[in-house]
């Protein structure tokens, strides 16, 4: 069960919304699809910061799938780490599709990863 204290969320022109938590956030095992379609027509950036924790994700399929499409910058952030996923597959497919400048992917590291699907991943 996650529980998340939100401490400040702030809306500026209607499309932009600023969320800060007291501790970790920690993504399920399963988390395909987590983020897919977020802000599909109206975000700019998204930015996981050192809260969002990866961990013990094992399933990060279509994650990202068509997140931001007009999205400009997407950084994953310091906990994101990826060292147990086994199925990456089409994980940001189309994510910030027609505007991507900037993608910081972090901790990503699939070194020590054993059948990692990544057929598509982009």
């Amino acid at each position: 069960m996650l529980f998340v204290i939100i401490e400040k969320v702030k809306i500026i022109q209607d499309i932009m919304i600023y969320i800060a938590v007291n501790g970790s956030v920690y993504a399920q095992e399963n988390s395909s699809y987590l983020f897919s379609f977020l802000g599909y027509e109206n975000m700019d950036n998204l930015n996981l910061g050192s809260s969002f924790d990866t961990s013990n994700v094992t399933n990060m399929r279509y994650m990202f799938q068509h997140t931001g499409y007009e999205m400009n910058s997407l950084s994953l952030g310091d906990k994101f780490k990826t060292a147990i996923v086994t199925d990456m597959l089409e994980m940001f497919l189309e994510t910030g599709h027609n505007s991507m400048i900037t993608l910081n992917l972090g901790n990503f590291l699939v070194e020590h990863t054993d059948n990692i699907n990544m057929k598509n991943i982009l």
